[in-house]
């Protein structure tokens, strides 16, 4: 549970940033991916990311998506993360996601 809370380094996310992340993600579409987003916006300050930062990490996720005809993100300090969490939540269905997602947020709050 505490490494979920540790600081990933070269970037401002934990892990569980990134389940916060990956479950918006779920719940927009490729085109809405973009700062503009007011979801994205609100998450970020739920977070305190930049939208920018919530969309790189978003570009990360669309490379692992297997619906998405996408090149994978290797570059980023955000990859192996992403891959970790895509790899615990990805496949499943989209409740336990959402359920620890929930219950991460009111940390924030």
């Amino acid at each position: 549970w505490e490494k979920d809370f540790k600081p990933i380094p070269g970037t401002v996310f934990t892990p569980v940033k990134l389940v916060m992340v990956l479950d918006l993600y779920f719940r927009l579409t490729p085109i809405t991916m973009v700062p503009e987003t007011p979801e994205i916006i609100e998450l970020g300050r739920v977070i305190h990311a930049t939208p920018a930062a919530i969309c790189q990490a978003m570009e990360v996720f669309q490379g692992l998506d297997p619906y998405l005809s996408r090149e994978a993100v290797t570059d980023s300090p955000l990859a192996a993360p992403c891959q970790a969490l895509w790899q615990r939540f990805g496949n499943d269905g989209p409740e336990p996601l959402a359920i620890f997602a929930a219950q991460v947020k009111d940390y924030f709050l």
